[in-house]
């Protein structure tokens, strides 16, 4: 009886150990395994896909399960969020993907991106990109992401914005980033 038990035990215990590729080796919840490896190799299609099937599994979206996997208390890979995890491996195409709820860059951002560097949380820096370009169309996109997050209306979510040092761009203000870029039509949206 002893013996058949201490088998058991040994079966059910490699069943959860398994091994991704010969660097990494998963223990516990295997089903959330793809998710950290993806993270790890920086490979953002399988990402998705992990997201994608993670979805269908909970009835979410791919966009509300890429909220949930991206918040650092709900999903963790060797104890990290995964966002600070595929951060820490150096995946930045993964990690941006995770920030950015699966959203492309536009040819803006890239333009702004090339002359700047951008650091701190990513989800507000299209407010400091739109200054730079004086595109008040991805102005109002940055604002308009942000209901129900931070406001539950455009209005309230550009009060905020605009509010003190809520959102820096450079180390001055939004306001004063604006004005000292120039960006006349941005500028002109936001003192009315």
């Amino acid at each position: 009886m002893k013996t058949l038990l201490i088998s058991v035990v040994v079966a059910c215990t490699a069943s959860i150990s398994l091994t991704a590729n010969a660097a990494m080796k998963f223990v516990g919840e295997t089903q959330y395994a793809s998710l950290c490896e993806a993270a790890a190799t920086n490979n953002t299609q399988m990402m998705k896909q992990s997201v994608k099937q993670h979805a269908s599994e909970f009835g979410f979206t791919d966009k509300q399960m890429l909220r949930v996997i991206a918040q650092a208390n709900n999903f963790k890979c060797s104890g990290k969020g995964l966002v600070e995890f595929s951060e820490m491996k150096g995946s930045v195409e993964v990690a941006n993907y995770l920030t950015s709820n699966g959203r492309q860059s536009t040819p803006e951002v890239e333009q702004a991106s090339s002359k700047y560097k951008f650091v701190g949380d990513q989800n507000f820096a299209s407010f400091c990109k739109s200054a730079i370009n004086n595109d008040l169309s991805q102005f109002k996109r940055a604002i308009s992401r942000q209901v129900g997050n931070i406001a539950s209306s455009r209005q309230r979510v550009l009060d905020i914005a605009l509010e003190g040092n809520n959102i820096s761009c450079g180390g001055v203000s939004l306001s004063e980033f604006v004005e000292q870029n120039n960006a006349t039509n941005v500028l002109e949206y936001i003192t009315q």
